[in-house]
């Protein structure tokens, strides 16, 4: 026993009981023997964890039946393992930044807190993480925690042992960047692994297996891969704390992906936005002056929208505007790349297409929007009006393009609207200063 002990620094005690549940070997005489008495009852069954809270430190006692060859139970091993001393182990080997941790009993008063560790067990935590677990949720929120500070949190309770688990991050932090939450998703993972399987995994070396690929796991997503799952091979606490870890892997990628999308959409219509567009036009400038092949950009703005706003109000302005925006979507093709620039203004970057292949297709999409019947029935008639620029002989910059689109878009509107018109004499930026 000293031997073992020796070797796994987390077992303060190893005892071995009789049948009769006395002890007859132990690595340290601790005064514990009542309370073993007192778990006889869950001792008798083959192996088990389980909390000790009425000792003068919270300890973790995991026990496995010794048994003959034949079967015949000749005893109980019992190993202990103190709150505070596994506490220690993970932080020296996590070590957390931002955020805390808690694990809490049925009351709410913290077992382990990352805020406080070691010292008098303080009062009970009243927060909403701290209620949501205790009630048997589980699952991930925003939420404020006891200072008011807004946390995301994750949370859930475990009925066999009676704990609630909380892990919080600052919102702030938790949205900022994704790959921050890493330190969370590895703390998860390693104290989860300790509570639920570390110790059984020590007493029962088949489990050494999924816990080395749950742990390979956590290091590629603290490297930022979330692509990384780990199979679920069991049904035990393992393969418990397996699905946990994948279900939070998930979580997280789906959320870069929302984020992601939701840097370079607009909320109104879902096309891409003013500050994507650019970085789109620089990438096919860029393939643009490889390939030598010309490139074309429209700008095209809704003819009196304003009038029509003004008139029915905003909520039927916002409609239309979904409504243009999906038909600019359907209209062009699909190599081409459709934004909303800004108020009732669209861009469409029209890729390897010369000027006038260029002006075909927006007096097409311009005679198509005239025609349709959302928008010829409305009072006043919404129309539509473009200006055109084409690389190279507009404008080499997305900065001179642009400028050359815009001025042909007000030549339009001064021409008297719902027409197309190309650029004829280019300007540069430093022209209109």
């Amino acid at each position: 026993l000293e031997e073992v002990a020796g070797r796994y620094l987390m077992y303060r005690e190893l005892t071995v009981l009789d049948r009769a549940g006395e002890p007859i070997a132990h690595t340290q005489a601790t005064g514990t023997t009542a309370w073993y008495k007192r778990m006889a009852a869950d001792m008798a069954s083959k192996s088990g964890i389980a909390l000790e809270t009425d000792v003068a430190e919270p300890v973790v006692v995991v026990w496995q039946a010794v048994s003959t060859q034949a079967g015949e139970r000749l005893g109980t091993l019992i190993a202990v393992g103190g709150l505070d001393q596994i506490w220690r182990r993970l932080r020296a080997e996590a070590q957390p930044e931002g955020g805390g941790f808690l694990v809490v009993d049925e009351t709410g008063v913290p077992l382990l807190d990352s805020a406080r560790p070691g010292g008098d067990r303080p009062r009970p935590i009243d927060s909403e993480g701290v209620r949501r677990a205790l009630t048997g949720e589980r699952g991930v929120a925003e939420y404020l925690d006891e200072s008011g500070l807004a946390v995301v949190g994750s949370f859930r309770y475990s009925t066999r042992h009676r704990l609630g688990l909380v892990i919080e991050l600052p919102a702030e932090e938790a949205f900022a960047a994704v790959t921050r939450m890493r330190n969370v998703v590895l703390l998860i993972s390693l104290l989860a692994t300790l509570f639920v399987a570390g110790i059984g995994s020590l007493l029962a070396l088949n489990l050494t297996r999924p816990i080395r690929a749950l742990s390979e796991g956590a290091q590629l997503v603290a490297r930022g891969d979330l692509s990384a799952e780990v199979p679920v091979t069991s049904r035990d606490q393992i393969g418990d704390l397996t699905r946990t870890f994948n279900r939070m892997v998930r979580t997280l990628r789906e959320s870069r992906e929302k984020l992601e999308n939701l840097s370079m959409t607009d909320e109104l219509t879902g096309l891409y936005n003013r500050r994507y567009l650019g970085r789109i036009l620089d990438k096919e400038l860029s393939r643009a002056r490889r390939s030598g092949q010309p490139l074309s950009l429209l700008m095209l703005d809704l003819d009196h929208f304003k009038a029509f706003n003004d008139l029915l109000g905003h909520l039927e302005g916002d409609a239309l505007l979904r409504q243009a925006a999906q038909l600019l979507t359907d209209r062009f093709r699909a190599t081409d790349v459709v934004s909303r620039y800004g108020g009732e203004e669209f861009v469409a970057i029209l890729p390897a297409t010369a000027k006038v292949e260029a002006a075909e297709i927006a007096e097409r999409v311009r005679a198509e929007f005239e025609a349709h019947p959302p928008f010829t029935k409305l009072a006043p008639r919404v129309t539509l009006s473009a200006g055109l620029a084409t690389y190279p002989e507009d404008g080499e910059t997305q900065e001179e393009l642009l400028l050359n689109a815009d001025v042909a878009l007000y030549r339009a509107k001064d021409l008297g609207r719902n027409r197309v018109e190309m650029s004829s004499l280019p300007l540069k930026p430093e022209d209109c200063l």
